[in-house]
């Protein structure tokens, strides 16, 4: 019996361990906001200044392989004008470092672009 329940105490940690998600500093979500910000707004001047902060060799918190990689490419979308497939891709990326889908409601980023221009067109 004590076998049993240490057997299934070790399967049900283990099984624990593989479903938390990945953690990320908090300048890292700071820098994922900013490049977030700059898409959302379509600003060529604040993805530029993102790049700078992320190629900083003297950032207090050090960008994960693979979070460099997925910003660099999102923020080069975002340089060649491809505004949109760069939303998809950081509010993909943000899912995956910072929200748990169950507790906060994903936005749609088709959704996001249609009411920006519905917006501008009102102006």
């Amino acid at each position: 019996m004590k076998t049993m329940n240490l057997m299934i105490l070790f399967f049900l940690l283990t099984l624990m361990a593989g479903c938390a998600k990945k953690e990320i500093p908090l300048e890292n979500i700071k820098l994922l906001a900013a490049v977030k910000t700059g898409i959302a707004i379509e600003s060529q001047k604040q993805i530029a200044a993102c790049r700078r902060e992320m190629e900083k060799k003297d950032r207090p918190e050090p960008i994960s392989p693979d979070l460099e990689k997925n910003l660099t490419d999102i923020i080069l979308l975002a340089e060649n004008g491809k505004w949109k497939d760069a939303e998809k891709q950081i509010l993909k990326l943000q899912k995956k470092y910072i929200t748990d889908s169950k507790t906060v409601p994903q936005q749609d980023p088709d959704r996001s672009i249609k009411q920006k221009k519905s917006a501008a067109r009102r102006k």
